[in-house]
């Protein structure tokens, strides 16, 4: 196998470590599960996703989770405390660091704008 079909063969590999955290990031994975799903030791898959996509494997983990918690803030009637559990947090006061850190406001913030907001939509449809 020549270097660009090795290289192509690792960014599959990587690529399928990226599907395999899209469909897992709500339950508890590490590092070493997503390297077996593609079939990379821990500290390979670290450098090669790191070099791929700009973030290490966890850290994606983490943005899926904060990214999928912001949709649920904003579409469902879920609690805080609900969607955190459905997201694979287990520390609400570490959701709550990583959220604010992310996006700059609270998730609680997050609630009620986007409650808010579709409060004049309801009244705009109203009238």
């Amino acid at each position: 196998m020549g270097k660009s079909e090795e290289a192509a063969h690792l960014f599959h590999r990587v690529q399928h470590a990226r599907e395999f955290i899209e469909k897992n990031y709500y339950r508890d994975i590490s590092v070493s599960d997503i390297a077996a799903s593609a079939h990379l030791s821990p500290s390979h898959l670290t450098r090669s996703f790191s070099e791929a996509f700009s973030s290490t494997p966890y850290q994606y983990v983490i943005e899926i989770r904060l990214a999928k918690a912001r949709q649920l803030l904003g579409d469902s009637l879920f609690s805080i405390e609900e969607i955190i559990q459905q997201i694979g947090f287990y520390s609400a006061s570490s959701f709550i660091r990583l959220y604010k850190k992310r996006f700059g406001e609270t998730p609680g913030s997050t609630r009620s704008k986007n409650i808010g907001h579709r409060i004049k939509i309801q009244r705009r449809n109203a009238l």
